[in-house]
């Protein structure tokens, strides 16, 4: 097929199935609104061209040359476009449902509003100049470069991203919900806002990163190492963080509810304002810690180090201690009143009778 007898094709606004259209040079030309299924676009040129709307289903687009093109409101569904080129292209409200992009690079692409679902993205690069509500599931990322991106309002959910490179990336309210980054290392990075729930986090390691206001409840942070990070806000609710380390971090004003804690190592931190409610943090070493204001109101400290530590109005309300000379530091609080009180309300509050079936 010629590139004019491709264009006839397109003039009749029909879809397009079965054709040959390998090596063609296609490029400026506007594709929006058209429908194509079964066809071999492999090797082809289709820079700078109009996507909007169109679909394209079990096509061939290996080798294919898409650099400043434009996708908008279409989707591609079991595609191949292995090794083909998408730099500089721009993706709004576009979707990929299944196929594959091994080798494809994306550098410097603009993703927005886009849905990833059952991709192969295998040695591939996705140098993203951004990627803002975009959401990649169940995306395969093996040997994948994702280096220098800047993630935003992005959803990486139920991926496997141990094998892929983040270096240099920026993360502003990305999402990590139940992801595998078992044993991933990060230096020097931001994560703002990020969600990692229900996360494998086994062994990874943060070296002066921000994790502000990020939320790892009822993720496993085991053997993780937090290493001079501002985790300040941070929430570890419900979380597994047993022989972690979090040596010179900030955790200000951080929540630690019925986490496991216990051998965990939180020398020079600052935990000021920090809350430990009903946490495991048996054996753990808070030598040189700040612990100004730090509520450990239920939690099991039993064995725990506190060489050096400072305390001020830190609250051990009901707190199970190994050593009770702990108690009698003048920086530590034993008991609070309210807490008694309220304790002592709900052990006197009676039952409300219940409610009889109304009559008619």
């Amino acid at each position: 097929m010629t590139r004019d007898q491709f264009i006839e094709l397109l003039q009749r606004y029909e879809p397009i199935a079965d054709a040959d259209c390998k090596g063609l040079s296609l490029d400026d030309l506007d594709i929006s609104g058209q429908v194509f299924e079964r066809i071999d676009f492999t090797g082809c040129s289709f820079r700078r061209c109009d996507f909007t709307n169109a679909i394209f289903s079990h096509c061939r687009f290996d080798q294919a040359t898409f650099s400043h093109a434009r996708f908008k409101n279409g989707m591609m569904s079991h595609c191949s476009a292995i090794a083909a080129s998408f730099d500089h292209a721009t993706l709004h409200g576009y979707g990929i449902v299944g196929g594959c992009f091994a080798q494809a690079t994306f550098d410097r692409t603009t993703m927005d509003a886009c849905s990833l679902s059952d991709v192969d993205f295998s040695h591939a690069a996705l140098h993203l100049a951004s990627a803002s509500k975009t959401t990649f599931h169940k995306t395969r990322f093996e040997q994948t470069d994702m280096s220098d991106s800047d993630f935003e309002l992005t959803v990486f959910f139920q991926n496997d991203l141990r094998q892929v490179d983040f270096r240099d990336a920026y993360f502003d309210r990305a999402v990590f919900n139940e992801t595998n980054m078992e044993g991933m290392q990060f230096g020097g990075q931001a994560f703002h806002q990020c969600p990692f729930n229900r996360a494998n986090l086994r062994a990874t390691r943060f070296d002066d990163c921000s994790l502000t206001m990020c939320n790892f409840q009822d993720s496993d942070f085991s053997s993780a190492q937090i290493l001079g990070c501002d985790c300040s806000n941070t929430l570890m609710i419900g979380a597994d963080l047993s022989q972690s380390t979090f040596s010179g971090s900030q955790l200000r004003q951080s929540i630690w509810q019925h986490c496991v804690a216990h051998d965990i190592t939180l020398q020079d931190c600052d935990l000021t304002e920090a809350i430990f409610h009903y946490a495991n943090c048996e054996r753990a070493d808070f030598t040189g810690a700040q612990l100004e204001r730090t509520d450990f109101s239920y939690a099991n400290l039993r064995n725990a180090v506190f060489a050096r530590s400072r305390f001020q109005d830190t609250l051990l309300h009901r707190a199970l201690v190994s050593d009770f000379s702990l108690l009698k530091n003048p920086g530590v609080q034993e008991r609070q009143e309210y807490l008694f009180d309220a304790e002592r309300w709900s052990a006197e509050r009676k039952p409300l009778p219940a409610r009889s079936a109304p009559t008619r």
